[in-house]
């Protein structure tokens, strides 16, 4: 039961005479239509209870809740509205300690909204909390609390100790029965909640817009010093993809290259030859008009050489052994 009004629910979980589970709303929070809709089950008297009525917790005289504000969201299938409602108004109580808020609701409209915030105050500043009333002879068979119904009392000032008046309707919440096997007696006592009214509150001012105009933005963690490399230093990866060397300066000499059709590199042409070596593809440079590709075959023991003339169209394969894969086409030297 604590769960539902916990998470903003205005429901109360019960249990009737066979067992079975029930969910009901309170019949605080409905409209005056839903109120009327239930079924009046006893018209209480004096002659009806067995003796004095306690009247749980005393009298509330003093308020307790200044102000009940209530927000959620009203959905007619498409569009969603947020919706806020405060009660007494937009000024809070001059008595009460303490405010009433219930979130994340979902409402029908703005004036259901007004209407439950008129309600929450209502219940919370409530004059009297509970009613017991001890019943003379066996209630248990003619009365249930599922389905919910009210019990109307036609109790004189004069019946009462304290003289108050009680008359109205009254929510049934409780029974409770004391069952005397040798007496052959059963008492029932019932717990009555009265029904309260107040005025339904005003709508809230629901914010439109967030309450800060810009997101600050955390700040950058503390860059680490880095030095970047000269323009003259070349980054290399060597063909056995297990690290990049930095040369610089440096001067590149062809090797392994029996047949002569590799010209001699200068630097413009070996950054050219090794530019998309860094990025995973074949190496490639062009010189003399002459397109030359370097990668690895397939089997992994030689590297392929492709050739193509710009002006011709002529192209051809070369194959180079590396010697177990040790040895390489370019050798870098650095020279200070």
């Amino acid at each position: 039961d604590n769960f539902t009004y916990q998470h903003s629910i205005f429901a109360h979980v019960v249990c009737n005479k066979r067992g079975q589970i029930y969910v009901e709303q309170d019949f605080a929070m409905l409209d005056d239509v839903g109120r009327a809709a239930g079924t009046t089950a006893v018209l209480l008297s004096d002659r009806d209870r067995r003796g004095p009525m306690d009247l749980d917790y005393g009298r509330q005289t003093p308020e307790t809740v200044s102000h009940a504000i209530i927000s959620g969201m009203a959905f007619d299938g498409s569009t969603p509205v947020p919706v806020i409602a405060q009660a007494p108004g937009y000024l809070p109580s001059p008595w009460g300690e303490s405010e009433a808020a219930f979130e994340r609701l979902v409402l029908d409209d703005q004036l259901y909204a007004n209407m439950i915030a008129g309600r929450v105050i209502a219940v919370a500043n409530g004059e009297i909390e509970e009613i017991g009333v001890p019943m003379a002879g066996n209630w248990l068979s003619a009365l249930d609390i599922v389905p919910q119904n009210w019990v109307q009392l036609n109790v004189q000032a004069a019946d009462t100790k304290r003289g108050i008046l009680l008359e109205g309707y009254y929510h049934l919440r409780r029974i409770t029965s004391e069952i005397k096997v040798k007496g052959g007696s059963c008492l029932v006592d019932l717990a009555l909640v009265p029904e309260e009214f107040g005025p339904d509150g005003v709508p809230g001012p629901y914010p439109a817009d967030w309450p800060w105009d810009t997101f600050p933005l955390p700040p950058l963690p503390e860059i680490p010093p880095w030095a970047f490399p000269r323009w003259d230093t070349l980054m290399v990866r060597n063909h056995w993809d297990n690290g990049v060397l930095q040369h610089t300066p440096w001067q590149a000499t062809v090797v392994n290259d029996p047949s002569s059709i590799l010209p001699a590199l200068d630097g413009e042409e070996v950054t050219n030859l090794l530019a998309d070596s860094l990025v995973g593809g074949p190496v490639q440079f062009v010189t003399d008009g002459i397109i030359i590709y370097f990668h690895q075959d397939d089997v992994g023991y030689g590297y392929r050489i492709y050739r193509h003339d710009i002006a011709t169209g002529a192209s051809d394969y070369l194959t180079f052994p590396d010697d177990g894969g040790n040895a390489v086409f370019m050798s870098l030297t650095c020279i200070d």
